[in-house]
């Protein structure tokens, strides 16, 4: 069966409220009740949504009615996140509030108690559309679909960025077009207090290539935001506070930002945050909030070139994804378990002076490391045994100085995927990669020297590589 796209909505809204975090968090906020009715209207509705969407094209009234109905999942979605944000936020003040957070937030405008009482009218009034909307399915002889859950996928709401005014607290995405498209030059700071803080719903905002010299600290209205973006925007220099207010908040670009002298304070308060890319001029990162962002799991380090040891005495419990990229002045990284515990995938891009250290001298230290990529490297580690028995992926990227691969190379017992591009003074591969009964896969881009010797059948020692079962290799 096909998958229908307001029949998803509605499963997505009654298994979020059915799931058991969810039930724990209405009852603390103080909405289960009104949570369980309106999971009951949705209940009567979702039946027959999928005979509707089929019938649809040939009854316009049909078409309305679903159109109705779709505005009203809508909303409640949006009433839903509304005890996600509470919840983080309560969260947050638990753990790193002070009594005066906590004496101010309850004289505030987001005390509890008044939170609690207009949410609950929220959910009623949306429970009373709902019912009168679904009160109409019978004049349209809607027959009850069962469907197996599993063909309902995820979802994803995306709208343009050129909104009618009467949509505007419907907006979830908005990605702003460069400059020289959207023909509003240095003065783009404007969009923010004309519609942008006006989409309180956004759940996605790029901002990349965007000339803002100042993002104004009412960003924080956007509670509900999931992604942010500034990527290459050459004029930012400083981060209001408040962005760490955006507890939702899963993903923060800020790569390419080179005049960006410090990270917000208080980076650990983004409690739901599940990748960063960083560019700053700061020559100590803010490891101990790092440290605290108990989801994180890739971070990228992008043009840092003030960084030289980041991270000497800071763990980062659940990173697996670990990225450093044109940080000219890096020298060393502890690259180890006591450090990165879950680390699977590390990228070194060129960065100049930066030694991978082989970790040999503690094996309980060692990572078990699952990918390496050296990009255009110059000092390759003399022994990477460590990882003999983990490293399933190894490539190397635009390494123009690269004349011979590491011996260790041989040692790679697990290694299934080896990748090598644009490394023209590669001579040959090692005599004994035969020896590397795992790997399955071995792509070859870009090595004019290897091409020759190692063409299907042809080349001279294709007879050492054939025994692998996938192999590209190309000019």
């Amino acid at each position: 069966m096909a998958e229908s796209f307001i029949f998803s909505i509605a499963e997505s809204l009654a298994t979020k409220i059915a799931s058991r975090a969810y039930e724990e968090a209405s009852q603390v906020v103080g909405v289960y009740d009104d949570l369980q009715e309106l999971k009951s209207s949705l209940s009567y509705v979702k039946a027959v949504l999928l005979d509707a969407e089929q019938k649809q094209e040939q009854n316009h009234q049909l078409r309305e009615w679903l159109k109705q109905i779709k505005l009203i999942f809508n909303d409640a979605e949006n009433v839903l996140d509304q005890v996600d944000c509470e919840t983080l936020r309560n969260q947050v003040i638990r753990d790193y509030g002070t009594p005066k957070d906590k004496v101010g937030r309850f004289f505030s405008s987001s005390n509890p108690l008044v939170f609690r009482y207009k949410l609950a009218l929220q959910i009623k009034d949306i429970r009373k559309r709902l019912d009168r909307v679904a009160a109409d399915r019978d004049k349209f002889g809607l027959q009850v679909i069962d469907v197996d859950r599993r063909v309902v996928h995820r979802r994803e709401m995306t709208y343009s960025h050129v909104v009618e005014s009467d949509v505007i607290g419907r907006v979830r995405t908005i990605a702003v077009p460069t400059e020289e498209h959207i023909g509003i030059g240095d003065n783009n700071e404007d969009l923010f207090p004309t519609w942008v803080l006006n989409c309180k719903y956004l759940r996605y905002l790029d901002l990349a290539d965007s000339t803002f010299e100042i993002l104004p600290r009412s960003i924080s209205k956007l509670k509900h935001l999931r992604y942010l973006s500034l990527r290459d925007n050459g004029r930012v220099k400083k981060l209001p506070a408040s962005i760490c207010n955006l507890q939702n908040l899963e993903e923060l670009n800020l790569s390419g930002c080179v005049e960006l002298q410090t990270l917000p304070e208080k980076l650990r308060n983004l409690i739901n945050l599940r990748r960063i890319s960083i560019t700053t001029k700061q020559f100590v990162l803010p490891e101990d909030d790092l440290a605290n962002l108990c989801l994180l799991e890739r971070l990228h380090i992008y043009e840092c070139d003030n960084l030289e040891s980041p991270f000497v005495g800071v763990k980062l419990p659940t990173l697996r994804f670990l990225w450093i990229t044109r940080c000219k002045n890096l020298k060393s990284l502890p690259l180890d378990k006591h450090h990165f515990p879950q680390l699977e995938q590390f990228v070194v891009d060129e960065c100049v002076k930066f030694e991978l250290s082989d970790g040999h001298e503690d094996m309980n230290s060692v990572l078990r490391l699952k990918a390496l990529f050296f990009c255009m490297v110059v000092n390759f580690p003399r022994s990477l045994h460590g990882y003999a028995n983990t490293l399933q992926t190894l490539v190397f990227l635009r390494c123009y100085e690269l004349e011979a691969l590491p011996e260790w190379l041989l040692n790679m017992t697990s290694l299934k995927f080896l990748h090598i591009w644009s490394c023209p003074r590669l001579l040959s591969l090692p005599s004994g990669i035969h020896c590397l009964k795992a790997l399955e896969v071995l792509r070859i881009e870009r090595c004019p020297r290897l091409y020759r010797k190692y063409q299907p059948h042809v080349g001279e020692y294709w007879h050492q590589i054939s025994h692998i079962k996938h192999i590209q290799i190309l000019q």
